[in-house]
């Protein structure tokens, strides 16, 4: 005779299912009901186990699609901390031109305070020759004058 034992099939249904003659023919019913009620434990235990190990298995998809989702924020983290830091890279690199430009508009300004400076001499200086040149202008029509006069007094002296 040959014990079948299914999932979930106590060791009393089982026994029941043997009909009454099998139980007279089996010579060691007391042992065979022992073994019957252990292999129904045991398959409960494996029927439990099997559930449990259901239960990790989903419980595992469940952490690798989080750890897909994490990962892939991750990755968006670290593309906008890769433009963040290009952002201010450039920005420091704007701010070394507009550094630059200062220091030349600075030096261009002083360039102009010289310039004006030797423009305000200039002037001066170009008034001074104009006054000069007005004298020398007035001395010139003098002189002119006087040669002229010289002149006309020696032709009429002669």
């Amino acid at each position: 005779m040959l014990l079948d034992f299914r999932a979930g099939c106590s060791p009393n249904v089982f026994l029941r299912r043997v009909s009454q003659e099998e139980r007279f023919k089996m010579p060691n019913i007391g042992l065979n009901e022992a073994a019957a009620v252990k292999l129904a434990q045991l398959s409960r235990e494996v029927e439990e186990l099997e559930s449990g190990r259901n239960s990790l298995l989903k419980r595992v998809d469940r952490l690798r699609a989080s750890l897909q989702s994490a990962g892939q924020r991750t990755a968006a983290m670290r593309a906008s901390i890769d433009l963040l830091c290009d952002h201010v890279t450039s920005a420091s690199a704007a701010l070394a031109e507009l550094r630059a430009l200062e220091e030349e508009i600075k030096e261009l300004e002083r360039g102009l305070v010289g310039s004006e400076m030797e423009a305000s001499g200039l002037a001066f200086e170009s008034e001074g020759l104009a006054d000069t040149i007005e004298d020398a202008e007035d001395d010139l029509d003098r002189v002119s004058a006087i040669i002229l006069e010289g002149r006309a007094q020696e032709k009429r002296g002669h």
